[in-house]
């Protein structure tokens, strides 16, 4: 598998943002090539931290949320281009 592959994996599995324990639950990658890629990816334009913009004390899923917990990361609009162009 070459650098490409893992990229456009990532992308696919952040059409939903995920943190870096959802990425490795998601693709079975090893985190340091995850970790290696999202940094990469980032730096490219092609996926960005999530923000959440919902208040916290209204949120349904706010015990399981994993937005206060550690950075999660969307695909851009770039990314899907990115993507859409890959097939």
């Amino acid at each position: 598998m070459d650098e490409r592959d893992i990229f456009i994996w990532i992308l696919r599995a952040l059409r939903f943002p995920k943190d870096m324990d959802g990425l490795e639950r998601y693709l079975d990658f090893d985190r340091k090539t995850i970790e290696w890629a999202i940094r990469i990816l980032e730096e490219r334009g092609y996926i960005k931290p999530s923000k959440c913009d919902t208040t916290c004390s209204a949120c349904p899923l706010r015990d399981s949320c994993s937005f206060r917990k550690s950075t999660m990361w969307e695909i851009t609009t770039k990314g899907r281009q990115y993507l859409s162009s890959r097939g």
